[in-house]
């Protein structure tokens, strides 16, 4: 499976035109080379799709609690859909197998916090109204 990056370019809150930026087998390994090498501050967003499995978690010291996810008896596949924008907003939709896909309107964690630092905190907005970051 791949993790996969496309950058998008939108108009009055509609995608006009996207395109496949990066893949790699690591979600974060995509999010690394668009941050270092600077290539999605191009786009308006960044939407990338990661795939893999999921397992219950428990808090208590059950037979399963160091077994992958991949392996736990309980395991479902799982697709995750993150799209953060030059405004540095995040949105997410993931899809656990015969589930319902869920909305999440914000971002916590090491995915959230890796998917900002591609835009940076800082614009500057100069006199032909081009936007650069600092």
């Amino acid at each position: 499976d791949y993790a996969y990056a496309y950058g998008l370019n939108i108009e009055d809150n509609k995608i006009v035109n996207h395109l496949q930026i990066h893949k790699a087998k690591d979600i974060y390994a995509v999010l690394e080379t668009l941050t270092s090498n600077g290539s999605g501050l191009i786009w308006d967003a960044i939407a990338v799709t990661t795939q893999g499995w999921a397992a219950p978690h428990s808090e208590t010291n059950d037979e399963y609690k160091d077994v992958a996810p991949s392996k736990h008896p309980d395991k479902a596949r799982v697709l995750l859909m993150c799209i953060v924008t030059n405004a540095r907003e995040i949105h997410s939709v993931i899809k656990m197998e015969n589930e319902e896909p869920q909305y999440q309107p914000d971002g916590k964690g090491a995915l959230s916090e890796a998917l900002l630092l591609i835009y940076p905190k800082e614009q500057s907005l100069h006199e032909n109204n081009n936007k650069f970051y600092i």
